[in-house]
């Protein structure tokens, strides 16, 4: 009897130190409990994602808008460009005066809300290309080969001070060329060729020692090519059919100031 009280109150003391200090039993969770966590996770996860694209097509949108924003200077000497060269005859004008985004206007090429390249060769461009040019002052490519220019080269050319590649190749440009176009330091192809441009080759064409290719035959430049060639990386020099003095002496000359890798004609 005795053994037997001892017994039950050893029992009694056993739970009611499990129940106080021992661990509790993990409940057991019944297949329709997991069926509806896991809707419940993947609610979640689809108002997530759901979140996370409208935030990415809001910051697309926002992109969007800053970049059709094109500097107001360069816009005005655009369309300066397009009414003195009778826009309206071009061969493809598409967006050009209307109410598409400029970047979406044929021919140009924007970066950082500046307009850094304008091409437009065999676009049946007519007349003399405008002073106002000179306002595209981020222009680094300017590509107007192959219509029907006319008139002197502005002296407003050289005010593009980043421009690095020009082709005003197979036009009727008249004049001398301006000095201050060879003084852009970072004009690297410079392509004159086939038009009717007279006087002498400007010494800054010599001077400039950025200068890669320089292609001015076949016009009606005169007197002696410019000495003192200082840059190390011309590659091209096309000066044929042109009224220059032929000079053995200057071709002399030349020879021995222009880099060994120089393609040179005379």
């Amino acid at each position: 009897m005795i053994v037997e009280l001892a017994q039950r109150a050893y029992n009694a003391a056993k739970e009611a130190f499990n129940s106080v200090f021992g661990r509790k039993k993990k409940k057991k969770v019944t297949p329709l409990e997991q069926a509806g966590q896991a809707a419940g996770a993947s609610k979640s996860s689809k108002k997530a994602n759901a979140k996370k694209s409208k935030q990415s097509a809001k910051k697309a949108k926002k992109a969007k808008k800053v970049s059709t924003i094109v500097n107001a200077e360069d816009v005005r000497a655009c369309i300066a460009f397009f009414d003195t060269l009778q826009g309206e005859k071009w061969r493809n004008r598409a967006g050009w005066r209307s109410p598409l985004p400029v970047p979406q206007w044929w021919g140009l090429g924007i970066a950082e809300s500046r307009i850094v390249e304008l091409c437009l060769s065999s676009n049946l461009l007519t007349g003399t290309i405008p002073g106002e040019l000179g306002a595209l002052v981020a222009l680094r490519k300017l590509v107007l080969n192959e219509n029907s220019l006319s008139g002197s080269l502005p002296v407003k050319l050289g005010e593009l001070k980043n421009l690095e590649y020009l082709d005003l190749s197979y036009n009727s440009l008249t004049g001398s060329i301006p000095p201050s176009l060879f003084e852009i330091s970072k004009l690297a192809r410079v392509y004159l060729q086939r038009n009717l441009l007279t006087g002498w080759l400007p010494s800054s064409a010599a001077s400039n020692p950025s200068l890669e290719v320089l292609c001015v035959e076949n016009n009606e430049l005169c007197g002696e090519p410019p000495s003192g060639w200082k840059s190390e990386v011309l590659r091209e020099l096309r000066m044929h059919g042109n009224a220059f003095i032929d000079s053995q002496a200057a071709r002399t000359r030349l020879k021995a100031e222009l880099p060994d890798t120089c393609d040179l004609t005379t």
